[in-house]
């Protein structure tokens, strides 16, 4: 309707059309008044016959112009044509003094003037032709009311050319208006096509369809992806075959790919299928195929494209989950004997330390910093893992920045003492206490650029500087005096396996520490680190993170705790007399490992903590089982690999015989794993376990874990 409306409509006629509403109502008006004192003055019967009715209709006219709101254009036609009518009545009183003739005559002119005035901007004539019928009709309607009848002699000069423009103009004017549409039709749809080629020439894709042996379209990209003419595509296509083990489609077992094309016909309508992979020189091609309806016939449509790219992409993704599988799996596996090495060497430090002359004891802190120090490097291969899985999180907490920054430098001291360098560590006194970060990722990245500084630094020293920025932010700096980074090198820094090419000075270095620090620094802030330096002269690293939770507020970030009598109590127990309250309680320990088994009992014994042990899921199950109800296990510290039943189902099956009512209360079941992304402590919780602990884990947080459900 809006484009057969824009073929007439114009602004001229919407001019035309807002005047008409005021010169029609004003005309209306005058006619009405005039002719309700002729009525009053001259009233006869065939003057009533043929005026009130005219009368009527002139009031309704008007209260159309009056009401109506003209907002479709059949609102707007009807008021052209009302506008006409009284031109045309007014034209008849202008030349009907000058022609002192026969009334129709002065009629034909007058619409002879309309037609001139409005045919320049009126551009359908079918309007004129509704407006020329209808006069045609009241002039019958009119001949029938006052005289019964209508005789040829009646004929004006008038009506004569009224039958000559509508037979005429009609015939013209339908041919012409059929010719016009028929032309916009045409102009659409060559616009049509003109955007179709545009689209299908810009696509990578390579486009075909195809009907009894002929091809009906293709477009450019496929020619280029065969490297083929168009005169020769279809013989291309019919030599094409599938590479091996490529074949997706089971319709048919050729390994020519025309053959499966062919059996698409009997495919339902617009239902696609990816036929499979073929080899066109260097270029994997994708070939998919649809049954579609192309001008009013079944054809194929066929979809190629090249998937050079995808294949390296799915075989990327499958390298980096098979790297993610193996960090995982070797990380796991050392930590489990590390367990064990840091335990028992902080078990011998201690209780023999006494006995142990000076260098004794400065060899087994070299071996207790060695262990570490592996731990640090298995949690970076951990770390690298999870971001190549996209299974990375920070968990922030309230901690204590300067145990952090003691626990790290302890390392680093042994180290530097060792290789005759002086280190340094210099804390900002503004620095709260207690900070709100990460700190298992702070110490991570202390010790990584730390360790860092300390390869490469030959004589000299190694400073560490820790204050609060304007920000409210914490800011570390590690300095050395080593032999400095290139330019280019600088470029690398961050790059995962990139270690800088110092073979011949020292060997070490996995290439990860500096690429996962920056990683964790900008999780755990807003900005990478930043690097200075001077070959021969040494470094420059430092970075800032956010250590506050809210907004900073400079001086308001100390808390002081209160506690109550009975906490004050407990915390002056010494951590031997602290749970040795808890003796009377059990608790089941449930590992594969023996050297594990021995590191958990070993911690427990200290701190007076009854216990048994399980080798495997099912021992822990029947351990369960032959208990007294009356002294079930509270807690149970549970292993997550183990052979035969793992850790998770055992913790359903303990749920399982819980829920049967075979034991009166469920245990709390802490998971002790190697395994740390957040996927697996996930699983942990869903399989009903409480808790969960990572090994290695430090004695005093076993203890303070298994303390809680006690």
């Amino acid at each position: 309707m809006d484009s057969m409306k824009s073929l007439w409509w114009s602004e001229e006629v919407e001019a035309i059309y807002k005047s008409s509403q005021k010169i029609s109502k004003a005309v209306v008006l005058i006619i009405i008044i005039a002719r309700t004192f002729s009525l009053a003055i001259w009233p006869s019967y065939h003057t009533l016959v043929l005026w009130i009715p005219t009368f009527c209709t002139h009031i309704l006219i008007y209260l159309f112009l009056k009401s109506a709101e003209y907002k479709s254009a059949v609102y707007k036609a009807i008021s052209i044509l009302i506008f006409a009518e009284y031109w045309n009545n007014i034209s008849i009183f202008i030349w009907s003094p000058y022609l002192q003739v026969h009334s129709g005559l002065a009629e034909m002119f007058s619409y002879i003037s309309i037609y001139h005035f409005m045919i320049p901007v009126v551009k359908n004539q079918w309007l004129w032709n509704l407006f020329l019928i209808k006069h045609l009709y009241i002039w019958h309607i009119h001949k029938i009311i006052i005289e019964g009848e209508v005789r040829l002699d009646h004929v004006s000069p008038f009506l004569i050319l009224v039958i000559i423009i509508v037979v005429c103009n009609d015939r013209a004017q339908f041919r012409q208006s059929i010719s016009f549409e028929r032309f916009l039709y045409r102009k659409e749809l060559e616009l049509s096509r003109s955007k179709l080629a545009t689209i299908t020439q810009a696509v990578e894709n390579g486009i075909l369809i195809i009907s009894n042996e002929k091809i009906e379209f293709y477009n450019s990209s496929i020619l280029q992806l065969l490297g083929c003419e168009g005169n020769n595509l279809y013989s291309v296509l019919q030599r094409i075959e599938y590479c091996l083990d490529k074949k997706v489609t089971k319709m048919t077992n050729s390994i020519l790919l025309f053959d499966d094309i062919n059996f698409a016909l009997e495919n339902i309508i617009n239902n696609e299928i990816c036929l499979g992979i073929t080899k066109q020189g260097t270029i994997n091609l994708e070939w998919r195929v649809k049954k579609i309806i192309w001008e009013s016939r079944p054809c194929i449509f066929l979809s190629i494209r090249n998937a050079n790219q995808i294949i390296e992409m799915e075989s990327n993704i499958a390298n980096d989950k098979m790297k993610t599988i193996l960090l995982r799996s070797v990380s796991h596996e050392l930590r489990t004997p590390l367990t064990a090495i840091t335990h028992f060497i902080s078990e011998f430090s201690e209780q023999k330390k006494h006995k142990l002359n000076s260098e004794d004891i400065e060899q087994l802190a070299i071996i207790s910093t060695s262990s570490k120090l592996m731990l640090s490097l298995i949690n970076d291969l951990l770390d690298y893992s999870k971001i190549l899985a996209g299974v990375f999180s920070i968990r922030k907490t309230y901690c204590k920045f300067r145990e952090i920054l003691k626990n790290t430098c302890e390392l680093i001291t042994i180290q530097a003492k060792k290789k005759k360098i002086v280190f340094i560590c210099r804390v900002d006194p503004t620095i709260p206490e207690e900070i709100y970060t990460d700190s298992l990722r702070l110490s991570q990245v202390l010790l990584n650029l730390l360790s860092n500084a300390l390869k490469f630094t030959m004589k000299g020293r190694i400073e560490i500087s820790c204050l609060i920025d304007a920000n409210g932010k914490l800011k570390c700096y590690v300095e050395d005096t080593g032999i400095g980074i290139s330019e280019s090198m600088m470029k690398k820094l961050f790059i995962a396996f990139s270690s800088q090419n110092s073979s011949s000075i020292n060997p070490n270095g996995s290439g990860l520490g500096l690429s996962i620090s920056n990683f964790l620094v900008k999780s755990l802030g807003e900005h990478p680190i930043k690097v200075k330096s001077q070959v021969g002269k040494g470094s420059m690293f430092w970075f800032s993170i956010d250590i506050f939770q809210g907004k900073y507020d400079q001086g308001s970030y100390e808390k002081i705790n209160t506690l109550e009598p009975e906490e004050l109590h407990y915390f002056s127990l010494s951590k031997y007399e602290r749970y040795r309250s808890n003796s009377w309680t059990d608790v089941l320990v449930v590992d594969d490992d023996e050297f594990n088994l021995e590191v958990i009992e070993s911690i427990l014994n200290k701190y007076h903590i009854k216990h048994s042990k399980a080798h495997s899921g099912r021992e822990a199950i029947k351990s369960i089982e032959c208990r007294d109800t009356k002294h079930q296990f509270k807690v149970i510290l549970m292993d997550c690999n183990m052979p035969e039943m793992d850790g998770l189902e055992t913790t359903r099956e303990i749920d399982l015989l819980y829920k049967e009512g075979k034991i009166k209360n469920m245990p709390y079941i802490i998971a002790h794993s190697a395994y740390s992304s957040d996927e697996d402590r996930q699983l942990c919780f869903r399989s009903g376990m409480s808790d969960y602990l990572l090994k290695p884990s430090p004695p005093e947080e076993i203890i303070s874990t298994i303390n809680k459900y006690l």
